[in-house]
């Protein structure tokens, strides 16, 4: 007859891709509130508990010190070198009470209470988001991140108020309403805010004068021939606002572009060099670290003669960048705080350099607040 204590069972750690006899994993025992509320159980099974690898894993167990070791993020590389990447459950978890049963070390472990970030906002930051949630856990084996599709500024600061996320993303500063609702929004990059057309595109670049000409719809075809294929993004996007404060005259041509009927409207970021990708002849704005984070195949066209490198930005020479902000509760997790404090490490500032980013601390441009 099987034991069924689970402290007993566990301590004995023969594992990874070999199932131990040794090792059970009892029904979770129904909660006295559980019971009073009218839920019966009936035991009528016991499976191994194991631990598993990837089937290329030279190991073929582990022991408790090696376990609790790797759990601390004390051991992070296996015998031939491959980094240790923990795979866990959230703490709430019933397999979670299991390890920690398992040994007073486990019970302790900081990966045991490992907790999953959910990362969202503006489309045009989560390219570099991910590179750096990457390398995070990198660096902190007990802490996930998943980082959602796109929900936009609006949708992020939602969601963070509103506890769907842990972390939202902002290509815009917080409104005094939503300050006072409780976020916090936290500036951590800039990056150049370009044009972008189809890579068959031969023009290379466009003047003020010839983009409010276009946004007016006063000219429509480029000079192939080829009709100009808008695409825009929604009245209330950032990106708008971005286009709208070029000039007084850029900003009553958006406003027409908007109000004329059969226009192409991409709902996100990705959405619009989706479009821009696919459709010949057409014109939109992104972001220089999404085009290369995401690796999207794009022609980004120089502004007025200026190419929008991140370095032509930092001096000054290109004068259209789109600001990105952490945002958060005004109380965050400890783990949370963990992440805002790796964005402003070395690893984090390289990988945002590296996909068009500016970072604040090189960057001297004034701060500007939305009412």
């Amino acid at each position: 007859m099987f034991p069924k204590s689970n402290k007993q069972l566990i301590r004995v750690l023969s594992l990874v891709l070999l199932i131990s006899n040794s090792i059970f994993h009892s029904p979770a025992v129904a909660k006295a509130e559980e019971s009073r509320q009218g839920a019966v159980e009936t035991e009528y099974a016991m499976t191994p508990f194991v631990f598993v690898t990837n089937r290329n894993n030279t190991i073929s167990g582990l022991n408790t010190k090696e376990l609790v070791e790797s759990c601390e993020g004390k051991r992070q590389s296996w015998p031939d070198g491959m980094p240790v990447r923990l795979a866990q459950r959230p703490a709430t978890e019933f397999d979670t009470g299991i390890l920690e049963k398992s040994s007073p070390e486990m019970s302790h472990s900081p990966t045991v209470a490992e907790e999953v970030l959910t990362i969202g906002g503006v489309g045009s930051a989560l390219g570099a988001m991910k590179m750096i949630s990457d390398a995070f856990e990198m660096s902190y084996q007990g802490i996930k991140i998943r980082v959602i599709p796109s929900l936009g500024s609006p949708g992020g600061i939602k969601a963070v108020l509103s506890g769907t996320v842990d972390i939202g993303l902002s290509g815009r500063p917080l409104k005094d309403e939503e300050s006072r609702q409780g976020a916090v929004g936290t500036e951590y990059a800039m990056t150049p805010f370009v044009f972008v057309t189809n890579r068959n595109n031969a023009i290379s670049g466009l003047s003020t004068k010839d983009l409010v000409e276009i946004y007016e719809g006063k000219r429509q075809s480029w000079p192939d021939g080829r009709p100009i294929r808008l695409v825009l993004r929604p009245a209330t996007d950032a990106d708008n606002g971005i286009l709208e404060e070029i000039s007084p005259e850029m900003n009553n041509a958006v406003k027409k572009a908007l109000s004329r009927q059969g226009m192409i409207m991409a709902s996100t970021n990705q959405e619009s060099d989706l479009a821009v990708e696919k459709i010949q002849g057409s014109l939109g704005a992104s972001t220089l670290t999404q085009v290369i984070s995401e690796g999207r195949s794009l022609k980004i066209l120089a502004f007025n003669g200026v190419s929008p490198s991140a370095e032509n930005l930092v001096q000054g020479k290109y004068p259209l960048f789109k600001r990105f902000f952490i945002v958060t509760k005004q109380k965050p997790s400890m783990n949370v705080r963990k992440f805002l404090d790796f964005i402003k490490s070395g690893k984090s500032r390289k990988l945002l350099e590296r996909t068009g980013n500016v970072t604040i601390d090189r960057s001297s441009r004034p701060i500007k607040k939305e009412g």
